[in-house]
């Protein structure tokens, strides 16, 4: 039968960080994902319950964050948090043929940031 043999690290030389630990085997970090309601209802309209059931359905697998941009309008608001986000869904009616005036404007302003 084998034994199980225990090793101590060799000391490492002053002000040498150790090496960096790999995730146990099928390990997976939460996704992050950002639900934007882009819709000009905001909470009040039928993209907004459309969004809650994507949510309630994400969240068992991500981690999810709302933006509604209704109440903060903008892209510079939800900069910090699309920049954490691992992904995006995106929520609005259709007026005239195409999505709102606030998701349109949000993308304009968020065109110089792509890339």
């Amino acid at each position: 039968p084998r034994r199980h043999m225990s090793f101590r690290a060799a000391p490492r030389p002053h002000g040498q960080r150790p090496l960096a630990r790999r995730p146990a085997r099928g390990y997976h970090p939460r996704v992050r994902i950002l639900a934007l309601d882009g819709s000009l209802g905001g909470d009040r309209g039928n993209s907004s319950v459309l969004l809650d059931a994507a949510i309630t359905r994400l969240s068992a697998s991500a981690t999810v964050e709302r933006a509604v941009l209704a109440r903060a309008p903008g892209f510079a608001v939800h900069r910090p948090a699309l920049a954490a986000a691992d992904a995006l869904v995106v929520a609005t009616g259709t007026y005239w043929d195409s999505w709102s005036s606030r998701l349109q404007h949000f993308l304009e302003e968020a065109t110089p940031t792509e890339g």
